[in-house]
């Protein structure tokens, strides 16, 4: 059992728990659905992380995560529970208050004392309008995570979501099957995240719920070793992605489990630190602390956008029906189009037409430079 007094034991204690209620009125404003988006890719393969649990956790940077870990601190803050509601939480805003003046607090405590002699960054986990999708602005996630010399970016996308209308056992059979053979409605938060850690260039998100937290890691399915240009490379995970997950159950906590809060804190640690897309990655226990490079930190206030407007809590404004894993949406167009576009094979024989698509496909991406 770690001590109350580490950083181990701060972040693994008991979470603060939400009185939560399925909202039995129809209301114009909260809903029962989840957020949908035609500019929500569909991933091409999802299947478990294995590798994000406290072992590897603790073994980061050559364990110098462990050690920062297992230090005594005397000025960590508590924080009392946040005040009841009057009435139980029934839709995502109140839920997202909650985790403001709960989970929040505490992950923000402890990356404040550990991120600048980890990775020298001062890094911290706030609501997301306090950042910026690089490739996306209008697009508001409920979290971001942010890094003093990583400007406004937000460098990782979370959203919350209410249990009643989501859950990751919902995936139970894409995640046996390892791939995804149709876009049932239950896959829709994770398209929505997966469009979020693309227009903001990053490798890491998460989804949390009054009921658990689920962490991601987004890639490319079967890399076949080429490499591009960061849009390119954007272009790729839109129509390739490989979408990697692991569920912690909010109520577990001690020290040698891995918590809802240990989870967040350590993928505030690995965004701020090599947290941007790439074309493969390494094993996660074997990473190390790097600079990041200032050509890839691409910075909001240089480029002009031709995303298309908000949808945040478009859901709300859904009709009430309540979905199945069997509720199959349509497969849009533009997403055959451009998987077929960026499928990089090595077969020549349709390449003209390939290329013709794969610039169509990546100008979705594409920021456009202001004009003076």
């Amino acid at each position: 059992m770690a001590s109350p007094n580490t950083l181990l034991g701060y972040l693994t204690q008991e979470n603060a728990v939400p009185e939560t209620k399925e909202s039995s009125t129809v209301d114009i404003k909260f809903s029962s659905k989840n957020t949908t988006h035609h500019s929500y890719p569909v991933p091409s393969a999802i299947k478990r992380w294995k590798e994000f649990k406290i072992d590897t956790i603790r073994r980061l940077f050559g364990r110098e995560v462990d050690n920062v870990l297992m230090r005594q601190y005397d000025a960590l803050k508590t924080y009392p529970e946040p005040p009841k509601n009057s009435q139980p939480i029934d839709h995502e805003t109140k839920l997202t208050d909650f985790f403001k003046e709960s989970t929040r607090l505490v992950v923000s405590e402890g990356l404040r004392i550990s991120a600048k002699p980890l990775i020298s960054q001062d890094v911290r986990m706030e609501l997301g309008k306090e950042g910026k999708l690089v490739y996306g602005p209008t697009f508001k996630p409920d979290w971001a995570g942010l890094s003093d010399i990583q400007s406004t970016n937000n460098i990782l996308p979370g959203d919350t979501k209410v249990s009643w209308k989501w859950k990751s056992k919902d995936l139970g059979k894409i995640l046996a099957a390892g791939k995804v053979n149709r876009p049932v409605n239950k896959l829709w938060p994770i398209r929505q995240l997966l469009h979020y850690c693309i227009c903001s260039h990053a490798r890491y998100g998460y989804i949390i719920t009054d009921e658990e937290l689920v962490v991601m890691r987004v890639g490319i399915k079967e890399n076949s070793q080429r490499r591009g240009s960061e849009e390119e490379l954007r272009a790729c995970v839109h129509d390739r992605a490989l979408v990697e997950l692991k569920a912690i159950p909010r109520g577990v906590s001690g020290g040698e489990n891995l918590t809802v809060n240990l989870a967040l804190w350590a993928l505030h640690i690995l965004a701020a630190n090599n947290g941007l897309l790439d074309w493969e990655y390494g094993k996660l226990a074997e990473e190390k602390v790097v600079a990041p490079d200032p050509k890839r930190i691409l910075r909001e206030e240089n480029l002009s956008f031709t995303q298309e407007s908000s949808v945040h809590d478009i859901d709300e404004r859904r009709s009430h029906r309540s979905d199945t894993e069997e509720d199959i949406l349509p497969t849009l167009s533009f997403d055959n189009r451009s998987r077929a576009a960026l499928s990089f094979n090595s077969n020549t024989s349709q390449a003209s037409d390939k290329g013709s698509k794969r610039k169509r496909s990546a100008s979705r991406l594409r920021p456009r430079k202001k004009t003076r």
